[in-house]
């Protein structure tokens, strides 16, 4: 079974909570996410797992699209934002959970430990298409 787990940061107050950390937290927060990364890739629970840019880097298509000079996401203005995902192949929606919980809980400033909402989304089996 393939999940989608979506780190959802939250963005009140107009700030990314990885602005907030000076240079020695970051690098914590760098190595946790890598050696996790790592343990799902050897386990060959990993499929992919990349950061995103914020969302006023983005580009849109079709009807969401911002309002002139706000710059952010019509869908999520103000609440969170997704800035991370993994892609994992896992036997049970259960092990889905278990991952998301282990990316939720984070060093955060001074070494001091973060909650993160991450969202767990089944891909659902769809029609193959070869391009």
């Amino acid at each position: 079974m393939r999940f989608l787990l979506l780190l959802h940061e939250d963005t009140a107050g107009g700030s990314r909570a990885w602005s907030l950390l000076d240079k020695s937290d970051r690098e914590r927060l760098h190595r946790f996410e890598e050696t996790l990364t790592r343990e799902l890739f050897e386990e060959g629970e990993l499929i992919d797992a990349q950061s995103l840019a914020p969302p006023e880097l983005a580009g849109w298509a079709g009807r969401h699209q911002p309002a002139a000079g706000t710059g952010g996401d019509p869908v999520a203005a103000g609440g969170s934002q997704v800035t991370r995902y993994w892609l994992v192949d896992v036997d049970s929606q259960q092990r889905a959970a278990e991952i998301a919980d282990l990316a939720s809980r984070v060093p955060g400033p001074q070494g001091s430990q973060v909650a993160r909402s991450i969202e767990i989304r089944q891909a659902l089996n769809g029609p193959v298409v070869d391009f």
